[in-house]
């Protein structure tokens, strides 16, 4: 009798590992698809027990791919907690905390892969963005430097860079690290994003001339008319730059953008 239970409790634990195996290959299946919402359904039937460590950290990235960011904090935490956690799983929980704005712990997960592998660009980019939102300059620069000493063909790294400098106050800095970007990837964001560093620095011919250039390609560009009627009023031209103004208002008339023009 004793050993019939045994062989029953073999045979019911294989057949569970059997079902759990076969969630855990639908759950990838779907994942490896980006198909996230199935890739729950699939991960969620996987006992808790099996797969530990890489069922919860799927389940993190879906939910994280899906923007549920608390969710997907809950279950990489489970994954650190429980098992020696790769970088790339550190990485996944510092980007989840950042999105759901809870920067001081992103930093500390941040530290915690960047120990892992100092050399990685990922790690090093998001601390410097994590240290912008901190307003923390300093610790900022030290992690972006080191991002574009690993990959000097990144232009997210040089847009960021010029975005920390402004926030400083370093306006010529910013033209600096802007233009790399630009040199990079010519997307009008970015020529909009120069235009304010030209203004700040009182050079509101070059300001005017980029902002040329993006509504000659984009003329509904909201914020191109926005700065190009600040920049128009600084030098006097104040019908022209009521013309902008209005024009801004009307691509978007429930704008949050800094009203520089006062149009009657």
């Amino acid at each position: 009798m004793k050993n019939l239970v045994i062989i029953i409790l073999i045979l019911f634990t294989s057949c569970i590992n059997s079902d759990n195996k076969k969630y855990y290959k639908l759950g990838l299946y779907h994942f490896n698809n980006k198909d996230y919402l199935n890739a729950l359904v699939f991960f969620k039937k996987v006992d808790s027990v099996y797969e530990h460590c890489n069922r919860n950290a799927f389940l993190g990235a879906s939910y994280q791919n899906l923007g549920n960011y608390k969710n997907a904090i809950i279950h990489f935490e489970s994954a650190k907690t429980n098992c020696d956690p790769n970088v790339e799983l550190l990485i996944n929980l510092s980007d989840s905390y950042y999105k759901d704005e809870k920067f001081d712990s992103a930093v500390s997960v941040g530290l915690l892969a960047y120990k892992k592998d100092p050399n990685l660009f990922q790690s090093c980019f998001n601390l410097g963005l994590f240290y912008y939102d901190l307003e923390e300059y300093d610790y900022a620069y030290h992690y972006l430097k080191k991002a574009e000493l690993l990959n000097s063909e990144d232009n997210d790294v040089y847009d960021l860079l010029a975005t920390v400098y402004s926030a400083a106050g370093e306006y010529d800095s910013s033209l600096i690290y802007i233009n790399k970007a630009i040199k990079i990837d010519k997307r009008l964001e970015y020529f909009v994003e120069r235009s304010t560093y030209y203004a700040m620095l009182k050079d509101f011919d070059s300001c005017i001339n980029d902002l040329n250039y993006v509504i000659s390609i984009d003329s509904m560009n909201e914020a191109a008319y926005y700065n190009r009627s600040h920049a128009l009023y600084k030098i006097g031209k104040t019908e022209e730059a009521c013309k902008d103004f209005t024009v801004a208002k009307k691509i978007n008339p429930n704008s949050d953008l800094e009203k520089w023009v006062k149009c009657y």
